[in-house]
């Protein structure tokens, strides 16, 4: 993030963790790029628009942090997380605490607990380049490959702004909460992969298709661990696979979608993985993904279970029938 925003905050995380570290890059893709990292820290800027109703937008005055400490107790079914952002906007927030809560199966709660000493209310922002859309209180963000949805918090305006940004439109959308001390909460309830290829959802070994050797590229290898790349042609001996990333979601819910003539993401290796992560949600005690013991047929749909999927017939693309499927799996289980 520091090399491809040169001019952006991400440089002095970078140089900050790079101290912590004994001034040494802590992975090959760092040590190979940070020649080109600006040496020095660039000064704070705004990066939301917090709070409302002051002259101007409010700067950091002291260091971000860039990491959550434990906030009480949890054990393998809870998550309980916070940030301290008071001291970096001290002349606005008596208090600023963000939390990560996650205290049963299928709910992550991101919540910021706030009192103003200056402003008339808070605007959390999130930008994306993709479209967006609300109804009944949810909005969703669809991607290429994967699906956001978020609950707007009680209390909560909407307001989404378009902007003209290199020729692309970027979507602005600020959640407006009224008042000089609050909280305010997005709930994520369900994480949907779509037509993932390597390093997506898709087993490594046995995949055909998308393989390690692919991901190699400039524009893909940045997205992974520098070391994934010494396992080209070597999948066999990784000491990990695919279903390790959807088993970290457990309990919550997953869903899974595939296509039959998607080769290059290859819907086989998107099923098989989701029968490895169920052995994680069933020590849960839950139920993971639920399949007749047989590969699905076009057009059949696995909803009984904490991991959902189905295989659309067709090639790799987003479409209204995958759509239609993850709001009949979001009713069956009231997420």
């Amino acid at each position: 993030m520091a090399y491809a925003m040169p001019k952006s905050l991400w440089v002095n995380v970078y140089h900050k963790k790079k101290r912590e570290l004994g001034g040494i890059p802590n992975d090959f893709i760092s040590l190979m790029l940070d020649e080109k990292i600006p040496a020095k820290d660039n000064p704070a800027k705004c990066f939301v628009r917090l709070p409302e109703g002051c002259e101007q937008n409010p700067h950091p005055k002291n260091p971000l942090p860039y990491s959550y400490s434990a906030d009480g107790e949890g054990d393998e079914r809870e998550l309980h997380l916070s940030m301290d952002l008071t001291a970096s906007f001290d002349e606005y927030y008596s208090l600023w605490r963000r939390e990560l809560h996650s205290g049963g199966p299928s709910v992550l709660t991101v919540a910021d607990t706030y009192e103003l000493k200056q402003g008339s209310g808070v605007v959390s922002l999130l930008n994306t380049w993709y479209p967006v859309r609300e109804e009944d209180r949810m909005i969703t963000i669809e991607g290429r490959e994967s699906v956001c949805m978020f609950r707007i918090p009680q209390g909560a305006r909407l307001e989404e702004t378009l902007r003209t940004v290199r020729g692309e439109t970027l979507h602005q959308i600020g959640l407006h909460l009224d008042g000089t001390a609050g909280a305010m909460d997005a709930r994520y309830s369900l994480t949907i992969s779509n037509d993932s290829d390597a390093g997506g959802i898709a087993l490594y070994r046995g995949k055909t298709g998308e393989r390690i050797e692919n991901l190699a590229g400039k524009g893909s290898r940045f997205w992974f661990c520098g070391n994934l790349m010494n396992y080209i042609n070597k999948e066999e001996e990784l000491p990990f696979d695919s279903h390790y990333l959807a088993a970290l979601i457990a309990p919550r819910h997953l869903y899974v979608a595939s296509a039959d003539q998607d080769d290059w993401a290859d819907p086989r290796s998107e099923f098989l993985a989701c029968a490895a992560a169920s052995e994680a949600y069933e020590s849960y005690g839950v139920s993971g993904l639920v399949t007749p013991d047989r590969y699905p047929e076009p057009g059949e749909c696995l909803h009984e279970g904490r991991i959902g999927y189905h295989l659309r017939k067709g090639t790799h693309y987003l479409g209204r029938f995958d759509w239609h499927r993850f709001m009949e799996y979001r009713k069956k289980h009231d997420i």
